[in-house]
């Protein structure tokens, strides 16, 4: 008997065994160790496992880690609810944290909140984040990678400073704010930056020299770009002073910067009693003055002096709104800056309207050289801002320049909507000057209807027409623009595109092998001047092609 209760208590406690095997928690129940409030809604809770959650709704409170005393405990973090944000210093110096999957609802990182975690490798960002704080990931040093959404508007100072392994941060947000009073130490220098090209994130990787790749067309920009570089991209050849500018608005295709829609101004009134005003303003303060930089410091001085700072009251360059400015003598950055340029503009100073995201300030054409004005900074020849466009009047165009190693880019007409709808023709002027034309120039809608387009063969503008018009074609060294097919055809030209190239050989041998080839078709082909269309058209389109013969 003894002996077969003995052999019932070993297979007990084999079975015992056994079970704790495959379900340990028959044997260990995971226990809470502590728990508490970290905001209004929100609860906190760590078991004896290491797994720290936290569950509610809202935002995170406190300054603090408020599990602090067990931080060392922290392994693992589960999020439970809808938290719209991560406090302040809620998980500094947690070095066991390897990952972090942040919930699909929140918005903002808060300060410090999860900087020296250094064992932290990998954070998964929700696509509603808008909001980095500073030195939200300071000195997380196994931190590889980062990606964030197009939603994001501010990385803070110091965010990713200090991340040691990080390799590639990318930012798909077209108006994503980097740093504010330390930019240059926001993203830590490991860091290859992937991004939109002509936006704040590649401006900042041009002006501190960061390896940069634009996610359109994976083209890879390093170097730095200085201050210096943009003012040396301005125009110096017959520069004169043809009004006014501002980017007050920007079109996008995609995730590209593809134009602008800036704003015009060279209006004199000499009926206005504002403009009266203003001409008398100009006149008094500059009275003593012997060159165009003592006349542009004394407007500078006058308008940091007289126009009380207002933020988010802006201005574009429109007369009435510079009147507004004058009589008022209150607005934002945009306010100082276009009042700045008109004047500058009746004392016969040329100007250009200088911008990063957050500030906009002048470039004026002084005794020969270009130098920057900030009349709302009281700063005078140089500015510590980084820059993001320049846009100013030239050769009557309005250019735009985003990337001096790209140079200046066509964005309008200096003329008035208006006087735009009236146009019929314009000619797109051959400059050397000019770099480029934005696809957006000449858009529709905004006063260009029914305009046909000139340009001389082998320009910019012939280029941008071939490029952007539904039809054209070339006449007299100058390719046109039309808002119907295109009848004046060129000899050879099968499809009917405006020029002859290897894509016309290729639809005529289609064309031959269906027999489908109409009369149109036929009367553009017939190179030979047999009245059929044949292999011997084709053999000449390719002597054409090859350069030997002259004509078709």
């Amino acid at each position: 008997m003894k002996k077969s209760l003995k052999i019932i208590q070993v297979l007990l406690v084999i079975a015992i065994l056994f079970t704790s095997l495959f379900n340990p928690s028959f044997v260990y129940a995971v226990d809470e160790v502590a728990s508490g409030t970290c905001g209004d809604d929100i609860t906190w809770s760590l078991d004896s496992n290491g797994t720290l959650t936290i569950t509610g709704s809202g935002a995170m409170s406190g300054s603090s880690c408020a599990w602090e005393e067990y931080r060392e405990q922290v392994k693992e973090v589960v999020f439970e609810g809808n938290i719209t944000s991560i406090s302040a210093c809620a998980f500094e110096h947690n070095t066991n944290i390897e990952t972090i999957t942040l919930p699909d609802t929140v918005t903002t990182i808060g300060r410090r909140a999860f900087a020296e975690c250094t064992n932290l490798k990998s954070v998964k960002f929700p696509e509603s984040i808008t909001d980095i704080g500073i030195s939200s990931f300071y000195k997380c040093t196994s931190l590889e990678n980062v990606e964030l959404s197009d939603r994001l508007i501010y990385i803070r100072d110091n965010a990713f400073a200090d991340c040691t392994s990080l390799k590639s941060i990318t930012i798909k947000s077209t108006l994503a704010l980097i740093g504010s009073d330390y930019p240059e130490t926001t993203i830590s220098e490991t860091a290859e930056i992937y991004g939109y090209k002509n936006t704040g994130v590649f401006s900042y990787a041009r002006y501190y020299g960061r390896k940069f790749t634009d996610l359109n067309t994976n083209e890879v920009y390093t170097g730095t770009i200085t201050n210096e570089d943009f003012l040396n991209a301005l125009p110096t050849d017959n520069v004169q002073a043809l009004g006014i500018t501002s980017h007050n608005g920007s079109s996008w295709s995609g995730n590209a910067l593809n134009g602008y829609h800036t704003c015009f101004c060279d209006e004199k009134d000499e009926n206005n009693e504002t403009y009266q005003a203003i001409k008398a303003k100009v006149e008094e303060i500059t009275a003593d003055c012997t060159t165009e930089k003592e006349k542009a410091y004394q407007i500078m001085i006058w308008a940091y002096v007289n126009i009380d700072y207002q933020k988010y009251n802006g201005a574009t360059a429109e007369i009435d709104r510079v009147y507004s400015i004058f009589n008022e003598k209150k607005g934002s950055c945009e306010a100082y800056t276009m009042l700045t340029n008109y004047m500058l503009y009746l004392c016969g100073i040329p100007t250009a309207t200088v911008s990063n995201q957050t500030h906009e300030w002048t470039a004026a054409y002084v005794d020969g050289e270009w130098i920057y004005v900030d009349s709302t900074q009281r700063r005078f020849e140089t500015t510590p801002n980084t820059i993001t466009t320049i846009s100013f009047a030239y050769d009557g165009l309005v250019y735009v320049i985003n990337d001096p190693k790209d140079g200046p880019m066509v964005t309008g007409l200096l003329m008035s909507d208006d006087e735009k709808n009236e146009l019929t023709s314009f000619t797109i002027p051959t400059n050397s000057y000019m770099k480029g034309i934005y696809e957006t120039t000449f858009d529709k809608g905004i006063g260009y209807d029914d305009m046909e387009l000139r340009a001389e063969v082998g320009t910019v503008g012939a280029e941008y027409i071939k490029n952007n018009c539904r039809y054209w074609y070339e006449k007299d060294n100058m390719i046109i623009s039309s808002e119907t097919e295109v009848v004046d055809f060129i000899k050879g030209d099968l499809n009917n595109d405006g020029i002859i190239n290897i894509l016309d050989i290729t639809y005529g041998y289609v064309k031959l092998e269906y027999d489908d080839i109409t009369d149109e078709e036929l009367e553009r082909g017939d190179v030979t001047g047999e009245g059929v269309y044949n292999i011997s058209d084709i053999n000449k389109m390719y002597l054409y092609l090859e350069g030997k013969i002259d004509e078709l």
